[in-house]
């Protein structure tokens, strides 16, 4: 009833524009299971996945997360058979069903419907606590014998299809999870195959949990039909100790879906058929839809910001053209500062040997001492100069080579909106986002010790950052569009105090995460044991080190690390 081998399954594309001019994203939500459907893990790495669109192959730089990575909501209805059949079954069918739960992001909507003779569902969808106590009210009928399977999964089709997401804008995955014997009043073949039909024109699947706790399988083969006309899986549950394997594997289905991000040009995607291969297994072949935002077409050079149209911040003149001119404007303005500079410390180092032949103390240099005017005070004593910080926020000393309060260049200095990273618009955008493309490539701390604090690399010291300050753009939220320059201690949470402050991020915590920075303005970014979890580029994350272009979640707010 199984299947016959591993297999590969496209659950849901969506195509949207990007913030890279004249490309689309496109998103792949994928499914590998094997024949047990055991989920197939191990497929992480971007040369383990092929894309196909139109039948021809196609290379593109990949982004690969999860699903519990992404805004999207989930709604689950949970179909429970609470016949004489279950009778032995139900508490461990109960104990596993809100372990299950517990599983579920936390804002998962869940509807509980349990069936013997008749069908007995919750009057709306909840949260997970409601469905828990829905769960432990689930009662055996003794007397049960015309069971309504059909019935109870055609309630949940409804309920679900009439069900909208709570942010405008965000996808909703849809699914069924069905535990039962498969037996129904009228169990004729096509009854199950209708249901099962109209759910996936509704993007709803049904996976299902088959239990034949009489060993009569043969009803079984209508719970996989069920799931093999909605695109979901099946699985066999021969022992009452097994269940808990079983919903953790559905679990892993939900959570650990892979997501495929991709950045196409619109014209090569929309519209066509794409096609993945993958550890030998070949997907099927949907559609994509239009490109759009949020249900909405967005004009020439705009771009998709939390599901909406969004005109990006740049010098007049938009696409590529006018992106290289904001580009050459700062480089413009940096050679100038450059050279100023330059200016200063050659005037400064001739008073010094002027002084120095004249027998002369010679004068600080502006900001070396108390305050620039002042009359010089007595050297200070020579101290350690910090270079970087540990996973803790505890500095970490290195030999001399400044004064106190030398490392003051490590704070972040404001810096003007800029999209440099958008210059790989056109044809050959590879090689302009390359480094985001590919998660896991980027160097790490040298020396980077196995308990997680990281060390500052020997060829660092001495060295500061004096190109543009780190910082994060603003995906989502109240704070949407603004560029956020980022220091060494840098907390994000939704406590007073935050550097960043998540105002209604329900789903941050109050110290969620902070960045460390060292001299050279690399940046790493720890999750504060946050509640949901920190995620860069879709993989929940406890320490990243970041680079430029690498998308960043916390709570429910998307931000882009930006070094340019």
């Amino acid at each position: 009833m199984a299947s016959a081998a591993p297999w590969l399954r496209v659950d849901r594309v969506e195509a949207e524009p990007s913030v890279f001019p004249d490309l689309a994203r496109l998103q792949l939500f994928v499914t590998a299971v094997d024949l047990h459907g055991v989920i197939l893990g191990d497929l992480t790495g971007e040369r383990d996945w092929k894309l196909e669109i139109a039948s021809k192959a196609t290379r593109a730089p990949l982004l690969l997360g999860t699903f519990a990575g992404l805004e999207h909501e989930l709604a689950v209805a949970l179909v429970i058979e609470t016949g004489a059949p279950f009778a032995e079954a139900l508490p461990a069918i109960r104990q596993q069903a809100l372990e299950f739960l517990q599983k579920l992001p936390r804002d998962a909507r869940v509807v509980v419907v349990g069936y013997d003779d008749e069908v007995h569902a919750s009057r709306r969808v909840g949260d997970v606590a409601r469905a828990r106590r829905d769960i432990e009210a689930l009662e055996i009928n003794p007397l049960s014998t015309e069971l309504q399977l059909i019935e109870a999964v055609n309630r949940a089709r409804d309920t679900l299809a009439r069900l909208e997401p709570e942010r405008e804008g965000v996808p909703m995955r849809k699914l069924i999870a069905v535990v039962s014997d498969g037996r129904d009043a009228d169990p004729s073949p096509e009854n199950y195959r209708r249901v099962a039909k109209r759910a996936a024109r509704n993007d709803i699947r049904i996976h299902t949990i088959g239990f034949p706790a009489d060993r009569n399988r043969y009803p079984l083969y209508g719970l996989a039909e069920m799931s093999k006309q909605s695109e979901g899986t099946f699985r066999l549950v021969l022992t009452e100790s097994a269940f808990g394997s079983h919903f953790g594997q559905l679990a892993r289905e939900i959570n650990e879906q892979y997501v495929l991000t991709y950045f196409l040009p619109a014209e090569d995607i929309e519209r066509k058929r794409v096609e993945l291969h993958a550890g030998g297994m070949v997907s099927n072949s949907p559609r994509v839809p239009a490109v759009e935002c949020g249900g909405e077409s967005c004009e020439a050079g705009q771009m998709c910001v939390a599901r909406r149209c969004t005109t990006p911040p740049q010098a007049s003149g938009g696409g590529f053209f006018g992106v290289l001119a904001s580009i050459a404007g700062v480089l413009f303005g940096l050679l100038v500062l450059v050279g100023l500079v330059g200016v200063i410390m050659g005037l400064v180092q001739k008073r010094r040997k002027a002084a120095a032949a004249a027998g002369e103390a010679p004068a600080p240099a502006p900001g070396e001492g108390e305050a620039a005017g002042e009359p010089a005070a007595e050297a200070a004593p020579a101290v350690q100069r910090v270079v970087a910080y540990d996973a803790h926020g505890r500095p970490i000393q290195a030999p001399a080579h400044g004064r106190a309060g030398s490392h003051a260049d490590v704070a972040a200095a404001g810096a003007s909106a800029s999209w440099g990273h958008a210059a790989a618009g056109g044809a050959g955008a590879s090689a302009g986002f390359q480094a985001a493309a590919h998660t896991g490539n980027h160097q790490a701390y040298a020396g980077q010790q196995n308990t997680g604090q990281h060390r500052a690399a020997a060829q660092h010291t001495g060295q500061h950052h004096t190109g543009p300050a780190p910082s994060l753009l603003i995906l989502s939220g109240p704070r949407q569009g603004q560029r956020v320059p980022l220091h060494h201690g840098f907390v994000i949470g939704t406590a007073q105090g935050c550097h960043l402050l998540l105002q209604g991020d329900t789903f941050a915590s109050s110290h969620h995460a902070h960045v460390l920075m060292d001299t050279a303005g690399g940046c790493v970014l720890v999750d504060r044991d946050s509640t949901n979890g920190t995620y860069v580029n879709g993989v929940r994350t406890r320490e990243k080190r970041l680079a430029h272009g690498m998308l960043i979640k916390i709570g429910a707010t998307e931000a882009r690390f930006l070094t340019q």
